[in-house]
């Protein structure tokens, strides 16, 4: 009985377990396998599917049900990321860098891959594994570009990181802006 106590939270975390989270989850917001399909393939679901069909429904089963699940309206967003945006010393008001932090995302969103979206985004949730963050546990010493000792592995500091910010721009040809309050802007409109 002391093993099942001590053993419930992974058990709870299981790939069974999960899977039947997730059904409960779509039954209960009124998502079935047959309305993703509906939503996918029209309203003609012949079967058996052809190649075609099966592989459009393959590749996109996942992303539709996501999207039928999604409830969140940009304006229950925006709270949540004027609080993560507040660590950001800006010159600009909390509504206006929320609206430029929300378009920069959905620009780059369509014209990059995730991979490079991730970025970003991570950053304005601070999400980064850096020392600062984790409180010493894991990441760098000091600043990743050596700047100096005193340098500190955090996102703030990278922001304003002479010896960083000239690598970007010898390398990605970007340009520093002239105060650090500037340097956690968005671009606007």
């Amino acid at each position: 009985m002391m093993v099942a106590a001590a053993w419930a939270d992974w058990f709870d975390r299981s790939y069974i377990c999960q899977l039947d989270d997730n059904l409960t989850q779509c039954s209960a917001a009124g998502v079935s396998s047959h309305a993703v399909e509906r939503q996918l393939l029209g309203d003609e679901i012949a079967r058996p599917l052809t190649e075609q069909r099966a592989h459009r429904l393959r590749r996109g089963f996942q992303g539709c049900a996501a999207t039928l699940l999604t409830t969140t309206r940009p304006e229950e967003l925006e709270p949540r990321v004027r609080h993560k945006l507040e660590r950001w010393a800006v010159d600009q008001y909390p509504r206006i860098r929320v609206s430029h932090g929300m378009r920069f995302l959905r620009i780059l969103g369509k014209t990059a891959p995730p991979r490079i979206w991730a970025a970003p985004w991570r950053a304005m949730w601070n999400g980064w594994p850096t020392s600062r963050r984790t409180q010493g546990r894991s990441g760098l010493p000091g600043c990743m570009f050596g700047c100096a000792e005193s340098s500190q592995d955090s996102i703030e500091h990278y922001a304003n990181c002479t010896t960083g910010h000239s690598v970007m721009a010898r390398d990605l040809g970007m340009s520093r802006a002239a105060t650090p309050r500037g340097r956690g802007q968005f671009p606007g409109p």
